[in-house]
Order: structure tokens, then sequence, then C-alpha cells
């Protein structure tokens, strides 16, 4: 009402526990872990401090999972290929261990959800991509897709060639 610069001294709690060595505005998240409560007590001053107000306590919640890309590997193959959906770019900002959901498709169909597909699941000209999910056992974050891959032709093999009769002369026709 005096018109004194407005000044505030802010004191921030994690957990009950006062953090001296913050004294801005801002807390970063190298000081509290996931579920931790954070509260702050903001004081107003012009040279002489007023009263403070201690507003309610924030819990930590869990940051999302995320990955920037999935793909195939290899990126060609036939019905004697295992194909294996490969994720890239992990980044969990609490830290948590990487995990993923992985969800195939055959020619737009749901074939799997494992890390691999193998030829059981596919004939040639059939289309296949992967999705992978990440997930920190909390939270799961957005899925990516992979590009498509179009099944090429298996070529064809034997196991043996035999001749028979196993002998002759000059007359005998052999196959």
């Amino acid at each position: 009402a005096d018109g004194d610069a407005e000044n505030y001294v802010y004191e921030w709690y994690v957990n009950g526990a006062w953090m001296s060595v913050v004294t801005g505005a801002t807390l970063n998240s190298g000081n509290f872990l996931r579920g931790d409560r954070v509260y702050a007590r903001v004081t107003p001053t012009d040279g002489t401090l007023g009263l403070f107000v201690v507003p309610a306590t924030l819990t930590i919640s869990n940051s999302i999972p995320s990955i920037i890309s999935a793909s195939i590997n290899p990126g060609s193959g036939n019905e004697t290929t295992t194909f294996t959906c490969v994720p890239a770019g992990w980044n969990d900002a609490d830290g948590d261990s990487e995990g993923y959901a992985y969800q195939w498709f055959v020619s737009s169909a749901p074939a799997g959800t494992t890390n691999t597909l193998t030829g059981a699941s596919f004939v040639r000209g059939n289309t296949i991509r992967c999705e992978i999910t990440p997930t920190d056992g909390t939270d799961n974050g957005t899925t990516q897709v992979s590009s498509s891959i179009t099944i090429g032709n298996t070529a064809p093999s034997i196991t043996s060639a035999s001749i028979t009769p196993a002998s002759g002369n000059e007359t005998t026709t052999f196959t």
C-alpha cells in the first residue's frame, strides 16, 4: 500500500524437509523424485517480511516414457526370415527401466505381441508392420509405428538328388 517494490522470499520443502539451497521461485527436477510431496512457503517483503502463505502440498507424478521410433530388422525378407521389432530413443525423466509392449500386424490383422515375428505368421506377398508402446511399469507412452515390409519370395530348395537305376550300361535309361 505504501508503494514499495514487490519482492518475495521463497522456501521450498520436499517431504517436509526444507531445501535451504533453493532460494528462488523455481524448484528444478533434480531436487525431487516421483512420489515426493512438495510445497513452497512464499513470504512477500518490502524490506519488512509480511505474512506467508503455505499452499496445498503437491505430489510429484510419474513422467511418461517415450521412444523416438520403431523399425523392423532386417528391412526385407521372406518366409524363412525372423523379423525383430526394434525401439529407438528411450526417454524417461524418472530414470525408470525400459519396458515395451509390442504388436505385430500382418496385412492389417493383429499377429503377435512379442518383439519377433516368424514365417509361421505370414506368407509371400503379405505386408508386416510393428507397433511399440514404451512403458515404465506405471504409465504407457505414445505408440510408435514402423514402416511396412512386403514379404518376398522364398526360393525353392531340395534336400537331395539321386539317379535311378543305380547302375546300367549303354542301353539303360537313367532318371
